[in-house]
């Protein structure tokens, strides 16, 4: 069966054939930019009525750590003015935003024109600086189902993948990090790694939820414990310098 795309609902900006001064300033969207991004484009699309590929008032920058030195590309792209349309709009999806780039981000924000629209994406909405989220309006997207299939390289961060990986022996999931890391073997230190763990810490928060409404108060126990190892595995995962095979091994003993 294939995989039903989400949609952008809920605090969705209204349509409208001049944008400038009816979308909110800035949004996030709480998901992986795997999920988010398709969903967006399809709604600025629909809302410019025409492609968003190329198109010169949309800056799109995807990466797996949002750095300073990105943050003051996003101030240079700020500046400018809009070239063909009344509004500029610029798009952030990463799975991590670095602190300080937090900080110059929302100063960013401060100053920017009113016709220049930011969207945030990421998975890990709780990293987000108070001050910074505080200014940000959320959209929510309808579903975020998904039936990924195929093997550990190809959909490492499947709910699939990540549902086989509860029921393997404690064994068998420390052989299946172990494969993970032995992948990323010759380019460790590239985000790629810490991007697949975190697509399946995601999957597995997400078929762990979805275990709470079990009726056994013991299964719901068990869910409740193994959340707040998630958690804990991504604050980790979020620090410079993770030791991400050391995290994952320790969520493979804990969940």
């Amino acid at each position: 069966m294939p995989t039903k795309k989400p949609s952008l609902v809920k605090n969705s900006p209204p349509k409208a054939s001049h944008l400038g001064g009816l979308w909110h300033h800035a949004y996030f969207i709480e998901s992986s930019p795997e999920i988010a991004l398709p969903a967006l484009l399809k709604k600025l699309e629909a809302e410019l009525n025409q492609p968003t590929r190329g198109h010169p008032d949309i800056f799109l920058h995807r990466s797996t750590v949002f750095s300073i030195e990105d943050s003051r590309q996003v101030k240079a792209e700020s500046s400018g003015r809009p070239i063909v349309g009344e509004s500029k709009f610029i798009i952030l999806a990463a799975e991590f935003f670095a602190s300080e780039a937090q900080h110059a981000l929302l100063k960013t924000l401060e100053d920017a024109s009113p016709n220049t629209h930011y969207f945030l994406i990421t998975p890990q909405t709780e990293k987000l600086l108070p001050t910074l989220r505080s200014r940000l309006e959320k959209i929510e997207l309808k579903s975020e189902k998904s039936d990924f299939k195929g093997s550990p390289k190809s959909d490492f961060g499947g709910q699939s993948v990540a549902g086989g990986f509860l029921a393997l022996s404690l064994p068998e999931r420390l052989a299946f990090v172990g494969k993970l890391i032995e992948r990323h073997k010759d380019d460790e230190d590239s985000g790629l790694l810490k991007k697949e763990a975190s697509e399946l810490l995601n999957s597995l928060e997400i078929i762990l939820h979805k275990n709470l409404h079990n009726t056994s108060r013991d299964a719901r126990d068990v869910c409740a414990r193994g959340l707040e190892e998630i958690i804990r595995a991504r604050d980790y995962l979020s620090d410079r310098g993770a030791m991400t095979k050391m995290i994952l091994e320790n969520l493979a003993l804990t969940l």
